[in-house]
């Protein structure tokens, strides 16, 4: 256990030796579990770089193509133009807009359809 006394103004702490052990060898064995769940997720890691280069790689790439303007025909075939790239007026907005709402108005409705339950059927 700890014992603490105050001599001259300082305190000084006096630990029992089998207590440090034990911290001691609860550290070890949680650094030896620790050790060994990283190495069972070892084998794993080639999947994870897979996947994350199959699935992340053409989106950041589709991501850089789509906010570049590519005309082929003049000097400068590339030009980056970043979110500016709808020239769209505000009628044609408001047409893709009302489409949008009437698809997931169609969709919240499909959803929420009334279905029989076991004991009508």
């Amino acid at each position: 256990m700890v014992e603490l006394e105050r001599s001259r103004g300082s305190v000084t702490t006096e630990l029992a030796s089998d207590v440090d052990v034990a911290n001691i060898h609860a550290a070890e064995v949680k650094r030896a579990e620790r050790k060994e769940r990283w190495l069972r997720r070892l084998p794993l890691l080639p999947a994870l770089v897979f996947t994350v280069v199959v699935t992340q790689v053409p989106f950041l790439i589709a991501l850089w193509i789509s906010l570049n303007d590519w005309a082929f025909l003049t000097p400068n075939p590339i030009e980056f133009i970043g979110l500016i790239f709808c020239t769209c007026d505000t009628h044609e907005i408001k047409i893709v807009t009302q489409w949008l709402q009437g698809v997931f108005t169609m969709f919240d409705k499909i959803i929420k359809w009334p279905r029989p339950s076991s004991t009508q059927l």
